[in-house]
């Protein structure tokens, strides 16, 4: 796959990430978590497999940002157990809360490196 695509797919993975991790905090249902974890972890390691062939293709100084995204896809990845635990422990509105505001940001800050990749 082309690097501008596998950053597409990037993008495109943690948006159904975000969309795994909301059903979960939404969910009461285990079943339908069990489900959705599966699936959350498959994105993550296409993310994994697409982030490795991209950094292949980076001049230089695109390699300096490559390891603040990875820092930051790192701590969207905590962001969401985060979410998930506080949804789990029953924790009324503070999931959607912290999903608003740190995952939201986390993933515009994300979105936003991987634009800078695509120049």
């Amino acid at each position: 796959m082309q690097p501008i695509r596998q950053l597409g797919q990037i993008r495109t993975n943690n948006r159904a990430i975000d969309a795994n991790t909301l059903e979960m905090i939404l969910s009461k249902m285990k079943t339908i978590s069990v489900s959705v974890s599966m699936k959350f972890k498959k994105k993550e390691a296409e993310i994994t497999s697409s982030w490795r062939n991209t950094k292949k293709h980076l001049c230089w100084t695109m390699k300096k940002k490559s390891s603040m995204l990875q820092r930051n896809i790192s701590n969207l990845t905590q962001a969401r157990s985060e979410a998930i635990q506080l949804a789990q422990d029953e924790k009324g509105t503070k999931p959607i809360t912290f999903f608003s505001k740190q995952i939201v940001t986390l993933r515009t800050t994300i979105n936003n490196t991987l634009d800078d990749f695509k120049r």
